[in-house]
């Protein structure tokens, strides 16, 4: 590596973590300035490494905009909300996405799947017991979710229990 590519490899490397130490601070607006900085300062760069990291701070920047500017999205009907509630729930957000599977079962949803959603909520907010009755009632709906939730990685924790493996075997 060329001495003028590793300097600039260098540089690059300490911004881009600067900004990741910010970002992961959610200081979105300072993170978003850091990376514009970055992206702008490495435009013309010719060297592909540098060009490389800086397409992660452009990533980066991406992401700190959508933070900035959520998009509102309007839940219309049932597969709205429990696409929404699954968003939420990868995301890490149980309490709302608790909120919008119950809004589903206020609107009479009926698909075992619901049940299961609930279960894995619960049991990702450390309340085993109430997981489990969700877990029920979608086994007792559709036997096919023994197999789903003995593979479920989010079960983990439960494979000690004796309700939880008389469910699923």
């Amino acid at each position: 590596m060329e001495k003028k590519e590793a300097k600039a490899l260098k540089e690059i490397t300490a911004e881009l973590t600067k900004g990741v130490q910010v970002f992961s601070k959610r200081t979105y607006p300072q993170a978003l300035k850091i990376f514009d900085t970055i992206i702008e300062k490495h435009k013309d760069t010719d060297f592909f490494s540098v060009a490389e990291i800086q397409t992660k701070a452009k990533v980066y920047r991406t992401i700190c905009y959508s933070r900035l500017n959520p998009v509102e999205i309007t839940l219309e009907n049932d597969e709205d909300y429990l696409n929404n509630g699954v968003f939420y729930l990868n995301a890490g957000d149980y309490e709302k996405a608790g909120e919008l599977f119950q809004e589903l079962e206020n609107r009479k949803y009926k698909d075992p799947y619901l049940n299961y959603l609930f279960s894995i909520v619960y049991m990702k907010q450390k309340d085993k017991e109430t997981s489990i009755k969700f877990l029920r009632k979608c086994i007792k709906k559709d036997s096919f979710y023994k197999i789903i939730a003995y593979n479920e990685p989010d079960f983990g924790e439960m494979f000690d229990n004796s309700q939880f493996r008389s469910l699923v075997e």
